[in-house]
């Protein structure tokens, strides 16, 4: 949350490891605003102790959703500027474009963004 502060994070994580480190960032979609953090854990098994065991549990009255991180290189983003012009060799998933066959709404929501559903998991 935007008034979580880094000592309370810390206290949060007590136990796992003592060197971690903290980052909380802002996502300011529209008139929204959201809050994410990253906590880095050097060992793998006491970060995944940590996500079992604090997923989901209560932070100044919010429940944190905890899940490991997926870091994601460049040339292997298909989110990255120009991604179309960019030769792709990797394995294509998608069966088809589904934009190519949905249709149109005129009845769009004001109060709908497309980040309500990405703040619900903890972005």
């Amino acid at each position: 949350t935007s008034h979580t502060t880094e000592r309370e994070l810390r206290r949060f994580f007590k136990g796992y490891d003592k060197h971690a480190t903290f980052q909380v960032s802002k996502l300011i979609c529209n008139a929204n605003t959201s809050y994410y953090g990253i906590v880095d854990i050097e060992s793998d098994k006491v970060a995944m102790k940590a996500i079992k065991k604090l997923n989901n549990k209560l932070l100044d009255g919010r429940h944190l959703i905890l899940r490991e991180f997926q870091y994601r290189a460049v040339n292997n983003d298909r989110r990255a500027l120009n991604w179309r012009t960019l030769v792709w060799d990797k394995l294509e998933r998608r069966a088809n474009e589904r934009r190519q066959k949905s249709k149109k709404s005129n009845t769009i929501k004001p109060e709908f963004s497309a980040y309500d559903n990405l703040a619900s998991k903890g972005f």
